[in-house]
């Protein structure tokens, strides 16, 4: 394989960009957290199915209707509270807009598989509450 396809072949299956963006605000005793986890758009599956590799037509271009997985945006939050320096309670939200993986997806991972490979990247539970207490000695 040439460098150059080599390069479209990792590049195909990874999502074109993910960022985290993390946001904590601290106020005496109280926290407060926010995070967006962004997931840009991947392809349902390897690149040799969609695109023209080394002069070779795509090896299944109608494999399905979609050739990508569409972005994604996560919020989470969280809020805490310092009742003594060694002691936190807090609580939260993960994905508070309840989003699902794209098209089926269970979240899943394979080596063998690119489609089930990149599941893995994506929030499974929809929406998720937490809360918890943390005691330091």
């Amino acid at each position: 394989m040439t460098p150059l396809v080599r390069t479209l072949f990792v590049a195909w299956q990874d999502p074109e960009s993910r960022r985290i963006f993390p946001v904590a605000r601290l106020m005496r005793r109280r926290s407060g957290e926010y995070e967006l986890r962004y997931i840009g758009k991947m392809a349902l599956d390897s690149a040799e199915n969609y695109l023209t590799v080394q002069d070779r037509a795509p090896q299944n271009a109608d494999f399905a209707d979609r050739l990508r997985y569409p972005s994604v945006i996560y919020h989470d939050i969280r809020a805490g509270y310092d009742f003594t320096a060694g002691l936190n309670a807090y609580v939260g939200v993960d994905n508070v807009t309840n989003k699902l993986p794209p098209l089926g997806l269970i979240g899943s991972t394979s080596a063998t598989s690119p489609t089930t490979a990149q599941s893995s990247i994506y929030n499974i539970r929809g929406r998720f509450f937490f809360a918890g207490a943390r005691y330091k000695f």
